[in-house]
């Protein structure tokens, strides 16, 4: 009798060799009870068990692959059963195996630790019957790699989640930080130090485990008070360290719905997110962003006049597109709606901009006439919008004071309560915001002075050099 294998005929005889008659019945039952009948697997699976020890066919090979793949983690060696030979009277197997598996075989049981052939062959069969066929045997190999590789995921998750609780535990009595001060968390956990990957991996950890989030006015800070929700929150705000792509894309859509100049250049898009990121980063933005309802991203190339790309949009569109329904909500939220039915008098109280008001009104009636007005009101956003101020230390105070905007300024400059009154004529204690600024931290109640530094400095602290992304 002959079958087709890859092409080729090969001829299948009988195996016709004695084994236990016990070991016999133990192996068809455990083929019966696989396939739901014996015939023809018991032929079959047997050969393949036989080529198996002969070291022959894909099986074999698969079984090496996993088994060096479970060596690299240190897999534990395989149980053996110890079986015994039965004593009972003998059976002829008459299965028909390929030949050349036949000859195998008897070649090699001469070889192994057997009396004779068909010793050999009661010895497989009796292995396939309490379940350690070839099949059985992958399966367990491959289910000791997958308890090693869960217990390595899983000591290192407990690591990370060891770190992220430590580093929470040096913060938990801050209520608000920078991230200087989230460095030195991160300095004081043994094991990692403050690295960008570091900071990556963590911050957001972090930040759930305390219920912290970025501060609505302070791309620099972080916080555990209660503010909007993030979609409520202007995305430029949001430090680039939690930035992912969509997010900013949506910074610079925001910058430039509201920026009202025809020639929004790839230097606007760079201001526009908080850590100013390469040229080449913020074109490739622009580029994806024109590519969206609404804006067109030029080449300067293809322009007549000029030779930088720029970014135009058309309100309009935006407005009425699903594409952009989180552009909308900021766009409405700020009070630039289209219509112009959203009324920043009205939302005061719950978007988030009630420090607008508390600054104004805690200004003195003559603020326009003092020297380096600007410096005072900013120095009052930072004790109106940053928890536990009064135990900042200077440096951090005076980081807080740098990251305020102009934009910020310029709200508490319009709001109704600001003290409007006629700009100091030339010389009148120092005639108005120009020169030496000085920073008024409080401490224990009773401001006090700080670093003087210069306010044409104060409006860009980077110098305006792009930074790598």
């Amino acid at each position: 009798m002959s079958s087709t294998n890859n092409g080729g005929t090969v001829d299948r005889v009988r195996l016709n060799l004695r084994v236990s008659k016990s070991v016999k019945r133990a192996y068809e039952s455990a083929v019966a009870e696989k396939y739901g009948r014996k015939r023809p697997y018991t032929g079959t699976e047997l050969e393949r068990e036989l080529r198996f020890a002969l070291n022959d066919g894909t099986v074999h090979e698969l079984y090496d692959a996993i088994e060096d793949l479970a060596d690299v983690f240190g897999k534990a060696p395989a149980k053996k059963n110890n079986l015994s030979a039965p004593s009972d009277e003998s059976a002829v197997v008459s299965y028909r195996i390929a030949e050349p598996v036949r000859n195998g075989i008897m070649s090699l049981a001469s070889n192994a630790d057997c009396s004779n052939p068909g010793e050999f062959i009661e010895r497989i069969m009796q292995s396939y019957a309490v379940g350690e066929s070839v099949e059985e045997r992958l399966i367990e190999l491959t289910d000791r790699i997958k308890q090693a590789t869960e217990h390595e995921f899983n000591d290192e998750l407990s690591a990370i989640e060891k770190r992220t609780k430590a580093i929470a535990a040096e913060l938990e009595d801050a209520g608000s930080f920078t991230l200087d001060v989230f460095n030195s968390a991160i300095q004081a956990v043994p094991k990692i130090s403050p690295s960008d990957y570091t900071r990556e991996k963590y911050l957001p950890l972090v930040l759930d485990e305390l219920d912290a989030t970025w501060h609505p006015h302070n791309p620099k800070l972080f916080t555990t008070d209660d503010v909007p929700p993030e979609e409520d929150r202007d995305p430029r705000n949001k430090p680039y360290l939690l930035m992912d792509t969509a997010d900013k894309r949506l910074a610079i859509k925001t910058d430039r719905f509201a920026d009202n100049s025809r020639c929004y250049t790839v230097s606007d898009a760079v201001d526009a997110l908080p850590k100013q990121p390469q040229h080449k980063t913020a074109r490739k933005l622009m580029r994806e962003i024109g590519e969206t309802d609404g804006f067109t991203y030029v080449k300067g190339s293809e322009r007549r006049s000029g030779d930088a790309d720029v970014l135009m949009v058309d309100r309009k569109a935006v407005m009425n597109s699903a594409e952009h329904e989180a552009l909308q909500r900021v766009v409405e939220i700020d009070g630039e709606s289209a219509d112009g039915s959203t009324n920043p008098a009205e939302k005061m109280d719950t978007d988030g901009t009630q420090w607008v008001k508390e600054v104004a009104e805690s200004l003195p009636e003559d603020i326009s006439e003092i020297e380096n007005a600007t410096a005072i009101i900013k120095n009052k956003i930072v004790c109106a919008t940053v928890e536990n101020h009064d135990a900042l230390s200077r440096d951090e105070f005076n980081e807080c004071f740098e990251a305020v905007t102009d934009k910020q300024v310029a709200q508490v400059r319009q709001h109704d309560a600001y003290p409007a009154l006629e700009p100091a004529s030339p010389g009148a204690k120092g005639g108005g915001d120009a020169g030496e600024t000085t920073i008024q931290q409080p401490e224990s109640g009773i401001e006090e002075q700080s670093t003087a530094m210069n306010s044409a400095d104060m409006a860009r602290t980077d110098g305006g050099q792009p930074k790598e992304s």
